[in-house]
């Protein structure tokens, strides 16, 4: 039989659908997005509830594919050394033909005691700690953010503003906890500024993040810059958070503000981090009673010199006991008498 005329041979449901949910998709988007711009505007402590929940949620999906890119990079590095071995085993035997086994040796167990080293210091000579962990991937990072997850949360006693080390410096400090993970922000995020002092010379200066990795250094103080290239820089400590005499960049580059340096820390390629307490400077000690006394005593100094009335009244009665003085040595006999 032949097809009706009316049939509408472009009509198709499936494409219509496809188009329908892409809309659906769409929209709900824009709502989230507005929903989550709200809540970051008014409510920032709901807003860092969100964070904390979606970053709890993606937290395993993170650390799957931090495993992925780890076994790919292990599988891309066996098979580059396998087929690079070919190539050099000539010379290999040359190099090694006596000593290539205890040489080996050497090198893994330099290395395996590097680690532990490294691992140790961070762990023992650090008493505020409160867990150690690991970095295992960046959260929803927007582009003028610089963050990173970490595999431990408020279940470990994690909270915002604590900072976090790793064994050769410092890395940055906590910026939202999930349970069971958290988000840090790094040294060079554009919103990060620490107080640091030159470890050579103890000069104070200030570190803030440019986003693209170095950090841009301003001394207190101004006048001739102290800065030298190769200088390390360590946290001062002032203002607390960050506990002091830990080592944060060293000196790359002179300009006309201060300097440029680069952290110390890579956290693309850190082992382990540790999260600390929030370091509370020493209040300064009170000042005792002898050191209060010649300040009381020049104050009244002050006040007599300023106050007109206080000397108009001094003056007659000094001059009364100066023109007096058969009074002040008739009341003598009168107090030996009475004695």
């Amino acid at each position: 039989m032949a097809p009706p005329r009316s049939r509408n041979f472009g009509f198709s449901r499936r494409a219509q659908l496809g188009l329908f949910a892409s809309y659906v998709v769409a929209v709900g988007g824009i709502v989230v997005a507005l929903v989550m711009l709200i809540l970051a505007n008014l409510y920032p402590a709901s807003y860092n509830s969100v964070i904390g929940f979606i970053t709890d949620c993606t937290s395993p999906w993170s650390r799957l594919g931090h495993g992925v890119v780890t076994l790919l990079d292990n599988t891309r590095d066996n098979v580059a050394g396998y087929i690079k071995a070919g190539s050099e085993n000539i010379r290999l035997k040359k190099e090694l033909e006596h000593r290539q086994s205890d040489l080996v040796q050497l090198q893994l167990l330099k290395a395996d005691n590097g680690k532990l080293k490294r691992l140790l210091n961070l762990v023992d000579h650090t008493p505020e700690k409160i867990a150690v962990g690991h970095i295992i991937g960046s959260p929803l990072a927007t582009s003028n953010r610089r963050t990173a997850i970490i595999d431990i949360g408020s279940s470990s006693g994690v909270t915002s503003g604590m900072p976090v080390l790793a064994a050769e410096g410092l890395v940055g400090r906590v910026l939202a906890t999930g349970h069971f993970s958290a988000r840090i922000l790094l040294l060079i995020d554009p919103s990060n500024t620490l107080p640091v002092k030159i470890a050579r010379s103890g000069v104070a200066a200030l570190a803030a993040g440019r986003g693209d990795g170095p950090l841009d250094v301003r001394p207190l103080i101004a006048g001739q810059s102290p800065f030298q290239k190769g200088d390390l820089l360590v946290t001062s400590g002032t203002g607390g958070i960050y506990p002091p005499d830990i080592p944060v960049a060293f000196v790359t580059a002179l300009n006309n503000d201060g300097a440029v340096a680069l952290p110390v820390v890579n956290p693309a390629s850190v082992d382990y981090i540790m999260v600390e307490k929030i370091f509370e400077p020493d209040a300064p000690p009170e000042p005792s009673l002898a050191d209060k006394m010649p300040s009381q005593k020049l104050s009244r100094k002050k006040a007599a010199k300023n106050n007109p009335t206080a000397r108009a009244v001094t003056q007659p009665l000094a001059g009364q006991a100066a023109d007096n003085p058969v009074n002040s040595n008739s009341a003598s006999p009168v107090s030996n008498k009475s004695r």
